[in-house]
């Protein structure tokens, strides 16, 4: 079949008729090269919109979308519909990461139809993304327009199209490709992270319950009786990606019920996790028992025992954390900040949330844990996954290593010069 990108835009011929008439006439080609010529009317502008109109119902049909079906509709027809299925079969955290890319794509290419989802649409935005001044990365802009990809090829397993025009291929990713490398929190950045999380918990609480105006009594005993909420403190929940290796959802989507207090284990459910598998994790003794002082923490803030369904973890103010990424990661960013940690490297490396995860796995390759036992408790689908982040030591860990390898004898000067002379005598 013919390509509609070679057919044409067509265009508008003004011609005089009978009676001293002028019509304008659009002459184009339809996707099987045959050329047609029909009278528009005699406004030039009304006959550019309708030949416009003509050439893009020619374009979509030669793309395979169904002129008087699904293609007509508004894309927030189908988005809605599209969202509203994905809400019933896949993960809350997905059907958020979907819905936000699909909103930042459609709106930037001003798409109102499904016919107005294009190839060069679709290049043009990652394109404008690429060249931006914050320039996101290549798998960032990869998800962007998979997003859309992916409901465009729903709606077409529906038949609702005929089949997805877009034919557009990924940028390439991996670790060459990358703008910024994540990278792993050393041991004594690990301590320093956790000691300011525990830090700003407490300065943040004492800020809720006006600790210093009540104790510095220039408000009055009115303002000092006066009820205060409790603030959730957030250490336990970075301690608990830095001890689990847990993405982001499933560690904020944990419910209590999964917390196993005897066994000391959390288990992350499988309809949270990336490979839809579930993993029990062991936790230490100290990540428990502040986990259980957490839980009477909440009682307090809700008034009643918390459900075994509710969430382990909880903003300050104690909303769920799902959703809520730029939050985690501003908050993210003000921990680091306070333990002197640079979230961006003069090496091009960063830190955000994932990079607990990435260190978790990086201690657990310095400890001399077996790579596929790493695997399971990383939920990684493949020993491959898990073999790229055991790879990610730095320089002075390969140094220490190398510090049991016995140093190499070096001859003495005597030695030197005696086969220096024998050599001699030897050439001569």
């Amino acid at each position: 079949m013919a390509q509609g990108r070679g057919l044409g835009q067509g265009r508008i011929v003004r011609e005089e008729r009978a009676g001293g008439r002028t019509v304008y006439v659009g002459h184009w080609t339809d996707s099987d090269r045959r050329p047609h010529r029909k009278a528009l009317g005699t406004d030039r502008r009304v006959a550019t919109r309708m030949l416009s109109e003509i050439v893009r119902k020619r374009d979509l049909a030669e793309q395979g979308m169904e002129v008087e079906g699904w293609a007509e509709r508004s894309t927030e027809q189908v988005r809605v519909a599209y969202l509203t299925d994905l809400e019933a079969r896949c993960s809350e955290s997905h059907v958020i990461r979907q819905r936000a890319a699909l909103a930042r794509v459609l709106d930037s290419i001003g798409a109102r139809r499904v016919g107005d989802i294009r190839t060069d649409a679709l290049m043009a935005y990652r394109t404008k993304r690429l060249q931006s001044k914050r320039r996101p990365a290549n798998a960032t802009v990869n998800r962007e327009v998979s997003a859309v990809v992916a409901m465009l090829n729903w709606a077409a397993e529906l038949g609702w199209l005929k089949q997805n025009p877009i034919r557009l291929k990924r940028l390439p990713q991996g670790r060459a490709f990358q703008k910024l490398e994540r990278r792993a929190l050393t041991e004594e950045e690990c301590g320093d992270f956790l000691r300011a999380a525990r830090e700003l918990d407490e300065e943040s609480g004492a800020r809720t319950r006006a600790a210093r105006t009540i104790e510095n009594g220039t408000k009055g005993p009115g303002y000092e009786a006066k009820e205060r909420k409790l603030r959730i403190p957030q250490a336990p929940l970075w301690r608990t990606f830095l001890e689990s290796g847990g993405r982001f959802s499933e560690v904020v989507m944990a419910p209590w019920a999964e917390l196993d207090e005897r066994g000391r284990t959390l288990r992350f459910r499988a309809n949270t996790t990336k490979g839809k598998r579930e993993r029990t994790l062991p936790l230490s003794d100290e990540l428990t028992e502040e986990l259980l002082s957490l839980r009477a923490l909440h009682a307090e803030v809700l008034g009643r025992i918390p459900r075994v369904s509710e969430p382990i973890f909880l903003t300050p103010k104690g909303c769920s954390w799902v959703g809520q990424n730029r939050n985690s990661l501003r908050m993210f960013q003000d921990v680091c900040a306070r333990a002197g940690i640079a979230v961006r490297g003069e090496d091009n490396t960063k830190l955000d949330i994932h990079a607990l995860r990435v260190t978790f796995c990086t201690r657990l390759a310095l400890a001399g844990v077996p790579i596929q036992v790493a695997q399971s408790l990383m939920g990684h689908q493949s020993v491959e996954m898990t073999a790229n982040i055991y790879t990610r030591v730095t320089t002075q860990n390969l140094r220490d290593a190398l510090r049991v390898v016995p140093p190499l004898e070096v001859a003495n000067k005597v030695d030197e010069i005696d086969l220096t002379q024998s050599a001699c005598r030897s050439n001569s």
